[in-house]
């Protein structure tokens, strides 16, 4: 059986081959594809969901329900018993320093600048690092706030009593363009994310993507903003390519684009197919 795999290059097409003793053969062909190496991999650690995932749904604990012109999410965590749990000790169990949403646009006919001015390239952060020219933020990648930064506004700081409360975490939105026309859209694609690690001055926080939901923003014949859900629960793998690079460039983690290698075998290794065999395989994919 061959996959193609998307991995955080983007740049290389990798085919990959069960073998019989539940070790993984991935052969990566760059611009020189004569340049390949053969890599064993716990095919057990492949086309799963993290331990994480596997414990506790995530989806099946978030709202999402469009109010008036906006669009309001609620994660609400609740054990098997209907209980609801705290944040803070799910967080706690599964690993996390606290979650968050990370908001994209994906599709903008007109496009928005950044706080400096400079248009911004699709598919971008909502709001982008430092904000808008109208609206300050952090330069992190997260929807609410984790830094106090200057002239940021509290309400949108992540411990904001309307963001977070004991049981419940909430994502909003009213977005509006004047600009659309009839049959055009801003699309958006937000995700509900565990924050791995809280250490501001590391270059890059790490974040994994829980659940994803994809909405829309159009205006009426009459000129009015109106917001529409297209999908919930969206596969993160059926994202555009250039959305799960900028999902990975900014510290996301998504567990079935992660593949964990061991040490490399040399070509001869049993588990490594001939030479002209990986040769036929590749040609057949590209």
């Amino acid at each position: 059986m061959y996959r193609k795999l998307l991995l955080s290059g983007l740049t290389a097409l990798s085919v990959i081959t069960l073998s019989s003793n539940n070790l993984v053969s991935a052969f990566s062909a760059n611009n020189d594809p004569t340049k390949r190496e053969c890599t064993a991999i716990d095919s057990s650690k492949l086309n799963q969901k993290s331990d994480i995932l596997q414990k506790f749904n995530f989806s099946e604990h978030l709202n999402v329900k469009i109010e008036g012109s906006g669009i309001v999410a609620q994660f609400v965590p609740q054990n098997t018993q209907q209980q609801a749990i705290e944040l803070d000790d799910l967080a706690a169990a599964t690993g996390y320093k606290s979650f968050n949403w990370v908001n994209y646009v994906e599709q903008d006919p007109y496009g928005i600048a950044d706080y400096q001015g400079n248009l911004l390239s699709l598919p971008y952060n909502d709001p982008p690092p430092g904000g808008y020219q109208y609206e300050a933020a952090d330069r992190q990648p997260f929807y609410w706030d984790i830094e106090k930064c200057e002239n940021c506004s509290s309400r949108h700081y992540y411990q904001h009593p309307k963001i977070k409360q004991k049981f419940t975490l909430t994502f909003e939105d009213h977005p509006s363009d004047y600009r659309l026309q009839l049959g055009e859209t801003i699309e958006f694609v937000t995700h509900l994310v565990g924050v791995k690690n809280s250490h501001l001055n590391q270059e890059r926080l790490q974040w994994d993507v829980l659940s994803t939901f994809k909405w829309q923003l159009s205006n009426n014949a009459a000129g009015r903003s109106q917001v529409s859900l297209i999908a919930v629960e969206h596969n993160v793998l059926e994202l555009s390519s250039s959305l799960l690079a900028q999902i990975q460039n900014d510290g996301g983690i998504i567990p079935d684009l992660e593949i964990a290698t061991q040490d490399k075998y040399n070509s001869h290794s049993p588990q490594c197919p001939l030479q002209s065999h990986q040769n036929q395989h590749l040609d057949s994919h590209l």
